[in-house]
């Protein structure tokens, strides 16, 4: 019987590759092994999730197209009318500590997509000497390393030293493979044939140095994986297997090599490493559609459907794929064709609460509605969702902790909300509600089940969505001019903040008229000036600087200093050597042209974009000036005139503004200090006010309704929230993209620790984003963190 299998399954296989060299493709095309995009403009949100099921906050979550956001403190995400693509949309997902997820799904623009990640954490299997090589096991598997076969990531240059191997096992039978999967299954493979896959088991693997640099394999020095096949697999393991690594730009399984069975284990060479696949394809395929409703004709949001497809291409094994319905109900697969198929829906514990069996499909099909009926485990769960003001929520979601698996549900433009479930083994069921435009959340609601909760009548109100924990990490609350450890070091009008590459905080300690460097292990020095008011060029604290306000890094390290009252900006590298870079200190006023000889007022913010080319906003004149990196000085916006005026950047006004930032399409953004506004200056030169009513004041809400006291300064979070330093206010606030304003950090002023608005501060100025994702504020005194709660 085994040699029949074998016989009949390599005759197959070989039909199989024989066979794509000459079809027609059904479904979407390749060049050259790259998926040609079909895209359709559709929205999608997400739930990312731990290895223990519990929602993870700050995920960077990215599009193949380049949109970016994180997620909340509910593991959840949305991309709004963004372009995806039809049948291969490919969303990542970026944690510390834990394997990049990834997840392709067929788009679909009738309505809400859904998908659900489960990122795996990063746990070092063992370590060996590169110069040595060695052999590292996990779970049964292992990996052999050659001697003098690892390289510098970053470079291509040889590493020598300890190598840390990060591994994660995906066994393929697990009931949670669909959350796990990296990618989907499909595929291309080497002479790029488009294939769906059936895996036999997949490793998720990194190499580390010493001191974290990210590693890879050697150029002609392979490593040998031998991986143990999951025992209710290996019965129908054939004796070769192709393998397939995750192709991290668009998501795709891509053959690299094949893999020979030696007893009940894998065993075959790779030269790099990603998520590598073991795994049998097939080529022939077909898109598979339908749309799940209940007995009534209502849609099925968010119903984890799985298809069988069986004995393919004349082969005894069944293949098997996965996808989320949308908010219509409608799903999408990409399955083997001219196979016998069977559809399943399945429960919260992933059990089939429907089937139903198709005979084999030879073209692209729609099944149409599939009405089905969970039965007595049938749970449907909605209602109306208010805002503080009692009017409906029209931008926010409902998160539904059940079955020990957490879900979020989006409410619509009417206040409602609607979901259906079944029911496996709980008792209860927890419901919070969350309003985006107003970055607020009620307390969670728990009900014991069973309960009728079709018809509930929440509130999303109470809780502040994005809290900060506010501490001091520098300074002691009294002006000075001391170095050493944090807790004696005094500042003097500290100013402009920013983060070196190895993580040490450089601040424009204003009064004192120098840089000063505080190390993430708390001490701080001088790294340019010495505290007395001048205009030296010159190395670390033989400078001289005259009121320094605004400090930023350049890509090579270089920072990058607006001096007020010399009316110039500086340049020190990473030695310490300071020089001018641009500005007549001599002769202060509004004068463009080369660096050297153009005219400056009472510089105050600055920023830099990828480019090299420098922003600053000209206080004195009123206006927003550009540094070139080819030393050229222009205004941007602005006509040397205080006021304020909308309009064509050359017509613009501002009043005395302050901070400057760019988002991450490149508009620039300035707190216009005595105008109590912030304005963007968008790409084609148009300025706008995007926050702020112009009275001064205290007011969250919709942006241009709220008002603020002399802005200083902002800075973006990964998801595009804006933090604004609400000077006179004494407050953070922060301005989301939906346009709302509400408060932070912040409440009396003062200088009190604590979370959120029962901190206190004073006067904060300028405001910077760290890696991690916490803020950094300089204030009157002291350096303030503020770190996501």
């Amino acid at each position: 019987m085994k040699f029949s299998f074998s016989a009949l399954f390599v005759v197959s296989i070989l039909t199989l590759f024989l066979f794509a060299g000459c079809q027609k493709e059904i479904n979407w095309d390749s060049v050259n092994g790259t998926v040609k995009n079909d895209p359709v403009t559709a929205s999608v949100t997400g739930l990312i999730i731990d290895e223990n099921d519990q929602p993870m906050r700050n995920v960077i979550i990215r599009t193949k197209a380049g949109n970016q956001t994180s997620t909340d403190s509910n593991g959840y995400f949305r991309f709004n009318k963004i372009t995806l693509d039809k049948y291969s949309s490919l969303i990542t997902a970026e944690a510390p500590g834990y394997f990049k997820g990834y997840r392709v799904f067929a788009a679909s623009g009738k309505g809400l997509n859904f998908i659900k990640i489960r990122l795996l954490r990063k746990d070092v299997a063992g370590s060996f000497n590169s110069i040595n090589g060695g052999t590292i096991s996990i779970n049964g598997h292992s990996i052999l390393f050659q001697a003098n076969s690892i390289v510098l990531k970053s470079n291509g240059s040889s590493y020598a030293g300890t190598v840390k191997v990060l591994i994660a096992d995906i066994d393929p039978t697990i009931a949670d493979f669909p959350e796990i999967i990296p990618g989907s299954l499909n595929a291309v493979d080497s002479n790029g044939n488009q294939a769906v896959l059936k895996s036999f088991g997949m490793l998720n693997v990194e190499l580390e140095g010493a001191a974290g640099e990210k590693l890879q394999l050697k150029e002609n020095k392979p490593a040998t994986i031998t991986y143990k096949i999951p025992n209710n697999l290996l019965s129908q393991a054939p004796d070769k297997i192709p393998m397939w690594y995750m192709d991290e730009t668009d998501g795709i399984w891509k053959q690299e090599n094949t893999a020979i069975k030696q007893a009940d284990k894998y065993s075959g060479q790779v030269k790099h490493f990603t998520p590598y696949n073991f795994d049998i394809p097939a080529f022939q395929r077909i898109r598979l559609e339908m749309t799940l409703k209940d007995l009534s004709g209502n849609p099925l949001p968010n119903a984890l459907v799985r298809v069988d497809a069986a004995n393919v291409a004349g082969t005894p094994l069944t293949f098997t794929y996965f996808t989320y319905s949308d908010s219509t109900g409608y799903a999408l697969l990409i399955v083997p064709a001219n196979s016998p198929l069977t559809i399943n829906v399945l429960d919260e514990c992933y059990s089939p609460v429907y089937t139903r069996s198709e005979g084999a499909k030879s073209t692209d099909t729609n099944l149409g509605s599939i009405n089905l009926d969970y039965g007595v485990n049938k749970l449907v769960v909605g209602g109306t969702i208010k805002k503080c003001n009692g009017q409906n929520v029209t931008n926010g979601y409902v998160t539904i902790y059940l079955e020990n698996k957490f879900y979020s549900i989006p409410i619509q433009a009417n206040g409602q909300f609607s979901a259906t479930f079944t029911r496996c083994f709980g008792t209860s069921i927890t419901i919070t509600t969350v309003d985006l435009e107003a970055q607020q959340s009620g307390n969670p609601n728990v009900y014991s089940l069973p309960f009728n909760l079709s018809n509930l009548s929440l509130t999303a109100c109470g809780n502040q969505l994005q809290n900060y924990m506010v501490t001091t990490i520098a300074g002691n609350s009294s002006s000075g001019y001391v170095d050493g450890a944090v807790a004696i070091a005094k500042f003097f009008n500290p100013h402009g903040v920013a983060i070196d590459a190895s993580g040490n905080l450089f601040v424009a300690d204003a009064d004192n008229n120098c840089i000063r460097k505080i190390t993430p292990q708390g001490v701080v020095s001088t790294f340019a000036g010495n505290g007395t008011a001048g205009y030296v060029d010159a190395t670390g604290t033989a400078a001289r600087f005259f009121g320094i306000t605004g400090i930023v890094f350049d890509n090579n390290g270089n920072l990058f200093v607006t001096d007020q009252f010399n009316n110039c900006v500086r340049k020190i590298t990473p030695g310490g050597v300071v020089t001018t870079y641009a500005g007549d200190r001599l002769n202060p006023g509004y004068l463009d042209g080369p660096a050297a000889s153009a005219q400056f007022t009472s510089l105050q913010g600055l920023t830099i974009n990828s480019n090299g080319d420098i922003f600053v906003t000209d206080n004195g004149c009123n206006c927003i000036r550009k540094i070139a990196s080819s030393g050229i000085v222009s205004t941007v916006a602005g006509s040397n005139s205080f006021g304020y005026s909308d309009g064509p950047a050359n017509t613009a006004k501002f009043a005395t503004p302050m901070g400057i930032s760019l988002d991450a399409t490149g508009n620039i953004y300035v707190a216009d200090w005595a105008n109590h506004r912030i304005r963007k200056i968008n790409s084609v030169g148009i300025v706008s006010t995007v926050a702020g009513d112009g009275t001064p004041g205290y007011l969250d809400g919709p942006a241009l309704n709220a008002r603020f006291q002399n802005p200083y300064d902002m800075a973006f979070d990964a998801s595009g929230n804006m933090l604004i330093a609400d000077g006179s206010n004494h407050k953070i606030r922060k301005l989301t993209p939906a346009g709302s304003v509400s408060t932070v950090a912040g409440s009396t002023v003062g200088n009190l620790d604590g979370l959120g608005t029962a901190s206190k501060l004073f006067y904060p100025y300028k405001i910077v984003l760290d890696a991690s994702g916490a803020f950094y504020v300089t204030e009157t005194h002291d350096i303030r963190k503020l770190t996501p709660q």
